[in-house]
């Protein structure tokens, strides 16, 4: 999986803001950025609540900022 980081779909933490709608607060963020987080979720924004309905497992052998 590659994910850019000029995407204006890119939304806030907390909903609402997005790269799209506010790209120079956006362009601020990245440039100061300290941590990237990784979350899984859905379109829904349920990052935080997510479960599987059977035995599941996510691997990541990968992880890389370019």
């Amino acid at each position: 999986m590659r994910v850019r980081l000029d995407d204006p779909a890119w939304v806030g933490v907390t909903g609402g803001i997005t790269a799209g709608n506010n790209p120079t607060a956006y362009r601020a963020a990245l440039r100061h950025a300290g941590r990237i987080g990784l979350v899984f979720g859905s379109a829904g924004l349920r990052g935080h609540g997510v479960f599987a309905t059977a035995p599941a497992r996510f691997t990541v052998t990968d992880f890389s900022i370019r």
